[in-house]
């Protein structure tokens, strides 16, 4: 059995950006990861195995400050956004998916952009 070793130390570019890239290839290619593009439980369950994956391996989740600002740079009101909102908006299932995973991947670029101050 392998143990997977705890980092103790706060996330660093390296990580973020190994983070970065996998949510970049799942925005560029979300059939892939996910099967149908506008499957959104599908897409709900990948987030949720990736933020245990985060949390298991000991590192922390961006603070939910940063989420809030994200959201609100995209025009949402918080980032306790659900996705019936996102329906009265217009969007539809792959919509949803599309914009969920932009906001994602600007809460991490913001988290890396914190490491730079």
């Amino acid at each position: 059995m392998r143990c997977v070793k705890k980092l103790d130390s706060p996330m660093d570019r390296v990580t973020i950006e190994n983070i970065l890239r996998l949510l970049e290839a799942l925005q560029a290619r979300p059939a892939m990861y996910i099967g149908n593009s506008g499957d959104l439980k599908a897409y709900q369950s990948f987030m949720a195995g990736f933020q245990s994956a985060i949390s298991t391996l000991g590192l922390e989740y961006p603070v939910r400050s940063r989420f809030d600002e994200v959201f609100r740079s995209r025009g949402w009101k918080s980032s306790w956004i659900d996705i019936h909102d996102m329906r009265e908006k217009g969007l539809n299932d792959e919509q949803i998916i599309r914009e969920l995973m932009s906001l994602e991947i600007l809460i991490w670029k913001s988290e890396r952009e914190k490491l730079d101050l």
